[in-house]
């Protein structure tokens, strides 16, 4: 379907639904999670709160994602029978309905790397249906953090796999704008992981971290919390379940806030928006979370300015 087509439909499909609204019919917004998890419940409940304020009439059919193929197709043709805007919560929902739905609008949120994960061309315009809420914390504001609670940072250390190679060249570009350098190692299986760190223990004063399924399995998280922990090397997890485990720090952003974030671009898209021409959203809502006790262990002293800003403190 060519672009002016697709857009006329889009048009047709927002005076369907504010005509609705006008006359006092429900809306009724269709919506697939990846899973049951709470941080998508939190992420679901944000979203409803901010149709709730503003339309009247609104309700919500759930779908939930399973392992499945049968149901989960059985799901995809419900989704496509309808005329309302889709919500995804999650990556595998959301590129599940991507590859298939092209001709309706889709909202996502709890998604990493919409670009990176082939979701949307760019964060604005997406050049398609889709646009949302991502988790992606800026690149600027995580290397300004490590740089504050290591002060003369000047080499800093990250893996990679090809999944997460775009992302971390693009960080090399933030990193040296705030005069660090990014030393990055990539490795194509979990096996290399242990010589890559002895090489960046003597090369680097800390270890920054990118989220990638194949470095970051339940088995090399052990070791890479160990190895920091083991050579005094300050290590930022991908969440504060990292800082619970012994990483130094990490940032988190609010899952209700995403939520709220996809809910305003869902209503503009009602307004009139094309999808693809509203911004994709990044974390606004932004909580540092701190390993007191692995600070002491690695003999780095945490300013007192970072702990009052604290959300969470293990001591």
């Amino acid at each position: 379907m060519s672009l002016k087509k697709l857009k006329a439909l889009f048009f047709c499909l927002i005076i369907f639904f504010l005509g609705s609204v006008a006359q006092g019919a429900t809306l009724t917004i269709q919506v697939i999670k990846s899973g049951e998890l709470k941080a998508y419940e939190e992420a679901y409940s944000g979203f409803q709160k901010v149709l709730k304020e503003q339309l009247k009439q609104v309700q919500f059919k759930e779908y939930i994602l399973k392992n499945n193929s049968e149901e989960n197709e059985k799901t995809l043709t419900e989704l496509q029978k309808s005329s309302s805007l889709i919500l995804t919560i999650g990556t595998e929902a959301t590129k599940l309905v991507s590859q298939r739905i092209k001709d309706k609008p889709v909202i996502f949120c709890m998604v990493l790397d919409p670009v990176g994960s082939g979701l949307v061309e760019n964060l604005v315009p997406s050049g398609n249906n889709l646009s949302g809420s991502s988790l992606d914390i800026p690149v600027k504001e995580q290397l300004e953090k490590f740089r504050l609670l290591v002060p003369g940072l000047k080499n800093l250390g990250v893996l990679y796999t090809s999944e997460t190679e775009r992302k971390v060249k693009t960080a090399e570009v933030v990193a040296k704008s705030l005069g660090i350098n990014l030393v990055s190692v990539k490795v194509s299986s979990e096996k290399e992981i242990p010589q890559s760190l002895e090489w960046l223990k003597e090369q680097t004063q800390g270890l920054w971290s990118v989220p990638d399924g194949d470095i970051f399995s339940p088995s090399s998280t052990e070791q890479i919390l160990l190895f920091t922990l083991r050579n005094g090397i300050p290590f930022m997890g991908l969440s504060s379940v990292y800082v619970r485990a012994g990483a130094l720090f990490a940032l988190d952003c609010d899952y209700a806030d995403i939520g709220r974030q996809a809910g305003e671009i869902a209503l503009l898209v009602l307004s009139g928006k094309d999808p693809s021409e509203v911004p994709i959203g990044t974390p606004r809502k932004i909580y540092l979370s701190l390993n007191q006790k692995t600070a002491e262990r690695i003999g780095l002293q945490i300013p007192e300015s970072l702990l009052t800003i604290t959300e969470e403190i293990i001591r």
